[in-house]
């Protein structure tokens, strides 16, 4: 018989020191597999509630619902959440004694090998045939302990979960992310402040770009049936005012971002000098194009049109002599010439001087 005791063995102190090593590091991968298999069942529900969350967001249920159904269903999350995350603080750290049971569970030892190398032998230590019946026993139980294993983690998330429900939150999460496209994260956020869907946004949007006037050209509408595919650009003469009014939708903002960066739009005021009041009023933003640069409309951090620019400089008039001024038959001086301008010429004006008699002495001279 044993039982604890303070007396070293007689066994070869190496083979023990190496075998008690072994079996620390045995206990040290058992406790990992158990606070595993502890901690994956409590926070595998949190993951499928935030996934869920995640789900109904991005195939817009914040947008369907009114103010008060949001803040009810935000509270269930809120509340479902806290009695999830509350079972964290009830876990505790793996004792010893169940790392031990795990490891000769695992390893399919019997009579607990692995407990029972920290006995002593208590009865007998003079008695020669009772410390070599010791001696045997220990270097079995040494023999066995060559060989340990703290196994796979076993969470048990099948006997918790026989629908498997949470490979269907999974599938749902991977269409939810495609469905919401690049709009995912604001609509994560709609939650928090409501939403609407983006098409309904773009409905109440309204832009155009008008050319300086002394070019000629028509204003180019940038949205509704005139529209181009997105990501098409648009050559503009310099100097050109892209104008975007919106209609009831004061979270969105423009901005343009070019050589300078981004630079917001500036708000058009009205002709009386009063401010728009109400949400529901028309409000317009101007951007004047000097060089190449993209014009975005966002909501939140969430891009919902936008449009690329590249400007074409205006050069300056231009008037060339097709030949050397010369009297004609009459008498009067002919003057032979041609004019060109990037929009075409309006008018040219010649102003006929006489030259200064001393100054036209000295270049005889």
């Amino acid at each position: 018989m044993a039982q604890s005791g303070d007396r070293d063995t007689r066994d070869d102190p190496g083979i023990e020191a190496r075998t008690r090593s072994r079996i620390e590091r045995a206990i040290f991968r058992a406790r990992l597999v158990l606070v595993w298999e502890a901690v994956w069942p409590v926070l595998a529900p949190v993951l499928v509630l935030a996934g869920v969350f995640a789900i109904v967001s991005w195939f817009g249920l914040w947008r369907v619902v009114s103010d008060p159904v949001r803040y009810g269903i935000l509270g269930a999350f809120a509340v479902a959440a806290v009695y999830l995350i509350v079972h964290f603080f009830r876990l505790a750290r793996p004792a010893r004694s169940a790392a031990l049971a795990r490891i000769e569970t695992a390893t399919g030892l019997l009579h607990r090998p692995a407990t029972a190398l920290s006995d002593r032998l208590a009865i007998g230590v003079e008695n020669p045939a009772a410390e070599a019946l010791w001696t045997a026993h220990r270097t079995r139980l040494l023999g066995s302990l060559d060989r340990l294993k703290a196994g796979p983690p076993s969470p048990g998330l099948a006997r918790r979960d026989p629908y498997a429900l949470r490979f269907l939150a999974i599938l749902m999460l991977a269409v939810g992310f495609v469905y919401a496209g690049p709009d995912r994260l604001g609509m994560l956020g709609e939650a928090f402040r409501g939403g609407e869907p983006v098409a309904a946004t773009v409905a109440r949007i309204d832009a155009w770009v008008t050319p300086p006037a002394y070019t000629g050209r028509a204003p180019i509408f940038l949205t509704g049936e005139a529209a181009r595919p997105p990501g098409s650009e648009y050559s503009v003469p310099t100097g050109s005012v892209v104008t975007v009014r919106t209609s009831g939708a004061r979270d969105l903002s423009v901005v343009s971002s070019g050589q300078a960066g981004e630079v917001a739009a500036a708000v058009v005021e009205p002709e009386d000098g009063k401010p728009a009041a109400g949400d529901n009023q028309p409000l317009e933003r101007q951007v004047a194009l000097d060089t190449a640069a993209e014009v975005v409309i966002r909501k939140g951090d969430s891009d919902v049109m936008a449009w690329r620019f590249a400007v074409e400089p205006d050069h300056a008039p231009r008037i060339d002599f097709a030949k050397a001024p010369s009297p004609n038959r009459s008498g009067a001086l002919g003057l032979t010439y041609s004019l060109s301008d990037d929009y075409g010429v309006v008018e040219a004006r010649a102003e006929i001087a006489p030259l200064d008699p001393d100054a036209a002495g000295a270049e005889a001279r």
